[in-house]
This record gives C-alpha cells, structure tokens and sequence, in this order.
C-alpha cells in the first residue's frame, strides 16, 4: 500500500511482592526493577560490602525491596515534579547507590538533575536491602536536616508549620532572597535544593516565609 508503519511492542510483568515482619506487623514491599534500552528487566541489586559486611558476606548482593510508604513519600516531598520523571531518577540513584550509615540507618542518597534531594531510609532485613521511607533533604533523620535542626533550631515541628519539608513549597518561598536563610541552609548542606528551583516552575508570586521563619528562629 506504500504506508509505513511503526510496531510497537509492549510487554508486561507483574509485580514481585514480599512481605516483612516490621515491629510484629507484615508489611508489603515491592522488589525494585527497571527497564534497559534492550527493553529487558532488571533488579536493582547492592553489594553488601557497601552497607558494611566484611568477610565472606562482602562479596553477596543484596536485592532491593521497596515499601508502598517510601514511595508515597518520595511523590509527596517532591511535589512540583513530574512523577515519570521521580521514577527515572530514582532508578538512577539505585544504580550509583551513594550510601552512608547514619544513626543506625543505612541512607541511599536521592538525586534529581544531579542535584542532591533527599535520602532513602533502609535496613538489611532476611538478607534484602528494604527501603522504608523517603526523607527530604531539610527532614530530620538526615545529615542535613539534622544540621539545620543543631545550628538554627529547626525543629521538625517548625519545617512542617512553615511547608519547608517539600519541594515545592521550598524552592517557592522567599528564602532564597534573604541572606541570613540562605547562608543557614547552605551551612547545613543543602545548596542543592536551591539549585533545583530552576527544574521547577515557579509560582508568580513567592510564598513570604523568611520574615517568620527568622522570628521563630530568634534570628532578629
């Protein structure tokens, strides 16, 4: 007929579902996967001398497991981004797995546009790495969140009272514009999440957060 045409094919697989004995309740996690350009599946797999075995252990890989409540946080702290686009970018990070150990976590540390968001919260269970939950990066639990938490006295209770525990509603306050803020957040590590406002379009006019949150934190 002369026309060309384009074949698709799609293929599917069910989702690998597990359960885990958290604080004597089963809880469900999903087993973390992509697709390659080759269009096969593969799982997300770390080594285990990465999250501390020495010895014979060192060299096993661990598979990774992921829980519904991670990712619901992951879509939530990062809002103002394309949820396609968190998932790439989480498969990225699963792949570079950049881990540290932190008050008796194991952090993956979460990157979007190469630019530092948050971490993953984990722990080895039945031999698997279950990721738990995801932390923003101003969130406490994290080294940066934490910081912010010892050096301005930014409680968790104050980053949820004045919305700095998302994206979105971070890089749209006035923050950025005052200079005490900014040398405060910089400080505690978190010149990334500056950066990432440029990823995100911005409301026309910004949220005035910097006034109180100096006040609150007897920064006057």
């Amino acid at each position: 007929s002369g026309l060309d045409y384009d074949r698709l094919l799609i293929d599917t697989s069910p989702p690998v579902l597990t359960y885990y004995n958290i604080n004597n309740k089963e809880r469900p996690a999903f087993k973390a996967g992509y697709v390659w350009e080759d269009g096969e599946l593969y799982w997300h797999k770390i080594k285990a001398s990465d999250v501390g075995y020495k010895g014979l252990m060192h060299k096993l890989e661990l598979e990774i497991f992921i829980q519904a409540h991670a990712l619901n946080r992951l879509f939530m702290r990062l809002d103002g981004i394309n949820p396609h686009l968190i998932n790439e970018h989480m498969n990225l990070s699963l792949l570079l797995n950049h881990i540290i150990n932190y008050k008796g976590n194991i952090l993956i540390q979460f990157k979007i546009f190469g630019c530092k968001a948050g971490w993953f919260v984990s722990e080895i269970i039945d031999g698997t790495l279950l990721i738990k939950s995801f932390l923003f990066l101003t969130n406490d639990g994290t080294p940066e969140g934490d910081k912010l938490k010892e050096t301005a006295g930014l409680s968790k209770v104050g980053k949820q009272y004045f919305h700095i525990d998302t994206l979105n509603n971070f890089v749209n306050s006035d923050i950025e514009e005052n200079t005490i803020l900014k040398k405060l957040f910089l400080k505690a590590g978190c010149k990334s999440l500056f950066k990432l406002g440029s990823f995100i379009k911005a409301n026309e006019k910004k949220i005035n957060t910097a006034d109180a949150l100096l006040h609150y934190m007897n920064f006057e």
